[in-house]
């Protein structure tokens, strides 16, 4: 069967809920998921695809994620790694052009601090943004940024990814059993 592991750090759950309907998404598919915090005891290594999500925050991905990829690099090598990201600035109201684009080199300043020079895929999600499950700074930096409160989270283009890593997922696990020699099927 095919396995996919789905972490994931959260600030207020919204990272949490993406990652549980990724998870639901692929499990309807026929992939085995096994959907874990970033702090959890995993091992990567017994999974044909590995995604991490975690949260935008002033143009930096949460450091959780950046903990996770230092904790089980050589366990992600060989492994197909997607990575997501979930920011009030992706949110489709946004005029901000280079939103995709951030995204992406907040990522991957990330993965180069971490040694890692490749990841499979990356996907940004708007989020969820509830001024009420905001503390101390971030609830300060809300309301200095102007940025509305709302639930952008498209659930269509989640669960469009979900299905499409769902594939790999299934076809990497069929290449797998065709590799091991006879005697081990």
């Amino acid at each position: 069967m095919a396995r996919a592991l789905i972490a994931y750090e959260t600030l207020t759950g919204t990272t949490r809920e993406i990652a549980e309907e990724i998870g639901r998404t692929m499990a309807d598919e026929g992939v085995g998921v096994t959907l874990a915090a970033v702090g959890d005891p995993v091992f990567p290594v017994e999974y044909h695809l590995v995604v991490l999500g975690a949260p935008i925050r002033e143009a930096r991905w949460v450091p959780g994620a950046a903990t996770f990829l230092r904790e089980h690099r050589a366990a992600l090598s060989g492994r197909f790694l997607a990575v997501f990201a979930v920011g009030a600035r992706f949110r489709p109201d946004s005029d901000d052009p280079e939103a995709e684009s951030a995204v992406r080199a907040a990522v991957d300043s990330v993965l180069r601090s971490e040694g890692f020079v490749l990841v499979d895929e990356v996907r940004a999600f708007a989020g969820r943004v509830d001024a009420s499950l905001l503390t101390g700074s971030a609830h300060l930096m809300f309301r200095l940024s102007r940025i509305p409160e709302g639930d952008w989270r498209d659930w269509d283009a989640v669960r469009g990814w979900a299905r499409h890593l769902a594939g790999i997922a299934l076809y990497r696990a069929e290449a797998e059993r065709r590799l091991q020699p006879e005697a081990e099927m």
